[in-house]
């Protein structure tokens, strides 16, 4: 029914890998729950250079989830998920942090580089948002014009 709703079909078939209650998308999304929880996530972070001169001027930062198992997730094994279960902020929030932690280590060495995180429509929507940034920003003595915020596709 709800598939039905959001592809606005009126009907649609059955498929497991689109149920977000099965047992292995409840467990996902709790597992993923206690990564964010404790600090478990990965961020890697993929270089931005000028073309002409090759000059590395920032990063954009990719998150992974390496689970218990050893297991290294990308971000559209999870991302569903976590936005499913109410999980994406708090997803959003711990990338943020360690994004920002990386720049200003970065500036400490004498890096000037920027950082670029996605982020949702949702969590722009939310009014506590640009006040969190700030805060991170603040607290780790990185300028604005270090951070960049992709806005990310709807799913």
């Amino acid at each position: 029914m709800y598939q039905a709703k959001a592809a606005r079909t009126g009907y649609e078939f059955y498929a497991q890998e689109r149920d977000f209650n099965s047992r292995e998308r409840l467990v996902l999304a709790n597992d993923l729950a206690a990564a964010i929880e404790l600090g478990a996530l990965e961020v890697h972070y993929q270089p931005k250079a000028v073309t002409e001169t090759r000059e590395v001027i920032g990063a954009e930062a990719l998150v992974r989830w390496r689970r218990a198992d050893g297991t290294l997730l990308m971000p559209e094994q999870f991302i569903t998920a976590a936005e499913h279960a109410g999980l994406i902020r708090s997803l959003t929030n711990a990338v943020l942090a360690i994004a920002v932690e990386q720049v200003a280590a970065w500036r400490a060495m004498g890096h000037q580089l920027h950082v670029a995180v996605n982020v949702t429509a949702a969590d722009l929507l939310d009014v506590t948002f640009p006040d969190e940034v700030a805060l991170l920003l603040g607290s780790h003595r990185v300028p604005a014009s270090a951070l960049a915020l992709e806005v990310t596709r709807a799913r």
